[in-house]
């Protein structure tokens, strides 16, 4: 409650009946005229005010509550730091554990990865017009996508490892051979396949638009595709992630 200060004269005037009345009804010769307005003032500041005992109490409790509560959190989210700097380091240890086992194997495929690219490479060229070329196009394309998805791995390691930022996914020679095939072969078989692959490799680099404008859409609507529903839902999940309600 709010202490209220009343005018002096106010307190005065308001004190005479009182006075007289205490006069009348408790005789004190050794109580003075400055006793009796004293007391009368404290009558009425105390009727208004709070309880200073009980009121610095109560602020004492809520401060020591909302400290307590902040070193709570504080605490907490300290906490939470540790436990999450102690589960990457586990699983980055448990990275390194595994990366070092199966570094040979993963060696000895790559290597026999870029023999097989270079040897399909040596085939496109020499027979560019064969009927089987379409298909060893879309081969060179799907090594081509595991080599540099190889490559990441073993670059986001080591930035891992040596704290750095991480790196990007680039796929963008693998976007390259499916848009230049799509053009070269409108009418081949398993177009629908193609379609869906090269959205899936460009969602993957982070183009979500372009994979959906170009690649699912298209696709959506060739209704006998395995593919169809997979992209419908692709196309549908975007655009209403993007809020656009009448395109989901």
């Amino acid at each position: 409650m709010k202490i209220i200060f009343l005018p002096v004269f106010t307190i005065l005037f308001s004190l005479m009946p009182f006075s007289n009345y205490a006069q009348d009804k408790f005789p004190s010769p050794q109580t003075s005229p400055y006793q009796k307005i004293s007391s009368g003032i404290k009558d009425i500041i105390s009727s208004y005010a709070f309880d200073p005992p009980s009121y610095i109490y109560r602020k004492l409790e809520y401060d020591s509550v909302y400290i307590f509560v902040q070193r709570f959190e504080r605490m907490k989210t300290i906490m939470q730091e540790i436990v999450e700097s102690k589960l990457f380091s586990e699983t980055l240890r448990i990275s390194s554990f595994f990366s070092e086992k199966m570094r040979p194997f993963a060696e000895l495929e790559e290597m026999r990865r870029t023999e097989l690219i270079s040897s399909l490479q040596g085939y496109l060229k020499a027979f560019p017009d064969s009927p089987l070329t379409p298909y060893a196009i879309l081969r060179y394309a799907e090594l081509l996508y595991e080599k540099i998805s190889y490559e990441y791995i073993v670059n986001y390691e080591r930035s891992m490892l040596e704290g750095s930022p991480p790196p990007q996914k680039d796929f963008t020679p693998v976007i390259k051979i499916y848009e230049d095939f799509l053009k070269k072969y409108p009418n081949f078989p398993r177009k629908d396949a193609v379609l869906y692959l090269a959205g899936y490799v460009l969602e993957e680099m982070g183009e979500s638009l372009d994979a959906v404008e170009k690649y699912f859409e298209p696709l959506a609507k060739i209704r006998i595709s395995q593919f169809a529903p997979e992209a419908a839902m692709r196309v549908g999940e975007f655009w209403f992630n993007a809020g656009d309600l009448d395109r989901a």
